[in-house]
């Protein structure tokens, strides 16, 4: 994959991020530092191969392996103090006759293994400044801009990690939301016109008069009229009683509880009809816009 130089410092590199981590490891819950993060670095160790030639330092006499294994077990002993990092900067390989160093660089991409840790580890340790390019470069790059592929491993990454590394979760999903879909993409947000305008209340409106249109009465049966809304627009679909859900409660009484929003709400749908040439609806919507004035 082509980069261009400016987006190459926003790869994964596992050697940058060591550095980063040796620097701010106290904002990480120390346990999950040992049984995650080093766990993943020793796998990416033991890689023999590694996107570009990494020299590895050879233990090929006695005296070289003793001073290794010396230095070895005495970060281990001082990563037992709280203060102190908690795991070594290095581990042997190939039955120790190789040291594989965590400062060198691997450049992790999606597929690899431990890909998700590297990649949160990535946006915790980052300066909170740039996430937003980072996050757009890895939209780009490892999911060739496929948004709700990208923003469910987002979700799903945010989940699993928001209590040991992720803890500016909303703050985070919120901005690569605006990022992404004022840049174009085709999921929640089209031409400027944001999430928030697509409410409930409008949607159940707009069902309201093509039910009306189609000669069902409103009054028939709300349940199973919430439940077709609820099909539609793919909202509360974890509540357990259609009763109880949102819907249900707009269904039997689709007009907002103001003069003001109930015209907003009917002038907002109202272009959707017209687009789509249903006169009739139109004229309705139009009568009880006046009707409010």
């Amino acid at each position: 994959m082509g980069l261009e130089k400016e987006d190459i410092k926003y790869q994964i590199d596992t050697g940058v991020l060591f550095n980063l981590l040796k620097d701010n490891w106290k904002r990480i819950d120390r346990e999950f530092l040992i049984n995650t993060v080093w766990t993943a670095y020793k796998i990416v160790a033991n890689y023999e191969e590694f996107g570009g030639k990494i020299d590895h330092e050879v233990l090929d006499t006695e005296v070289k392996k003793d001073i290794a294994i010396r230095k070895f077990n005495f970060q281990l002993k001082v990563s037992l103090e709280d203060d102190c990092f908690p795991f070594p900067d290095f581990c042997f390989i190939d039955r120790k006759n190789k040291v594989r160093y965590f400062s060198e660089s691997y450049f992790i991409e999606r597929g690899d293994e431990n890909y998700d840790l590297f990649f949160a580890l990535q946006i915790s340790l980052s300066d909170f400044m740039s996430v937003s390019e980072l996050l757009e470069f890895h939209f780009k790059s490892d999911f060739d801009s496929k948004f709700e592929e990208y923003d469910e491993f987002l979700e799903n990454l945010f989940l699993k990690y928001k209590n040991s590394l992720l803890a500016n979760l909303e703050s985070l999903r919120f901005r690569m939301r605006n990022k992404f879909i004022s840049n174009g993409s085709n999921f929640e947000i089209q031409n400027g016109i944001e999430k928030k305008e697509f409410t409930l209340a409008r949607q159940v409106l707009m069902v309201h008069y093509l039910l009306k249109n189609l000669g069902i009465s409103p009054d028939i049966n709300k349940t199973e009229i919430a439940r077709f809304i609820q099909f539609l627009t793919g909202k509360e679909l974890n509540s357990k009683n259609i009763k109880n859900t949102n819907i249900y409660k707009k269904v039997g009484s689709p007009f907002s509880l103001t003069d003001k929003a109930t015209q907003k709400d009917l002038q907002f749908i109202r272009s959707y009809f017209e687009n789509l040439g249903l006169n009739d609806i139109v004229n309705q919507i139009n009568a009880e816009i006046n009707s409010n004035k």
